[in-house]
């Protein structure tokens, strides 16, 4: 029987797949070939990552491969999450010159992962989308200003509204921008 956390089940066969530095590369060049047909057709494209795009730069978990952080805590092994500053691989930084080499064939680089690699990687932030926000972002809760920070964000503690004890330029409360699961 598969062990649940939360939404989560752990199933013991789950196969998690690697790909060697050639086939990443011919799969973007695949994929930089049809940005450009659909760019050429007059179509565009969104591009959008999850964790598989930022485990590969080594030093960040996933959740639900078979090492992932809550399959091992369905198993009741406890795991240490997270690097202190992981930085962008291959994928993110030929993602970036995707982006920029097709120009227009899309718009947005939607990610639900929080660890600011796209970023990193000199994503256009206009067109970068963090549905589960950035771990290295704060946001003013008065006017709404984002400050870009080089470390992760943290709110001092759990009565504090994530707010992370620093203060915006207007004078309002800085809060970290990443949505807390589990």
């Amino acid at each position: 029987m598969a062990n649940t956390v939360g939404a989560f089940e752990a199933h013991e066969d789950a196969t998690e797949y690697e790909q060697t530095d050639a086939q990443l590369r011919d799969a973007a060049r695949r994929t930089a070939q049809l940005m450009r047909d659909a760019h050429a057709a007059g179509l565009k494209c969104g591009v959008y990552v999850g964790a598989g795009i930022s485990t590969a730069a080594g030093q960040i978990a996933d959740f639900r491969g078979p090492q992932g952080v809550w399959t091992l805590r369905a198993k009741g092994v406890h795991v240490l999450r997270g690097a202190a500053k992981p930085l962008p691989n291959f994928n993110h930084h030929a993602l970036i010159a995707l982006l920029r080499h097709t120009g227009a064939s899309f718009d947005y680089i939607t990610s639900t992962n929080c660890d600011g690699l796209l970023l990193k990687a000199h994503s256009p932030i206009k067109k970068t989308l963090e549905l589960h926000g950035n771990s290295n972002v704060e946001c003013c809760a008065l006017c709404g200003r984002n400050y870009l920070r080089t470390w992760r964000a943290h709110a001092l503690d759990r009565t504090t509204r994530r707010t992370t004890g620093r203060t915006c330029e207007c004078g309002g409360a800085l809060r970290y921008t990443t949505i807390a699961f589990g």
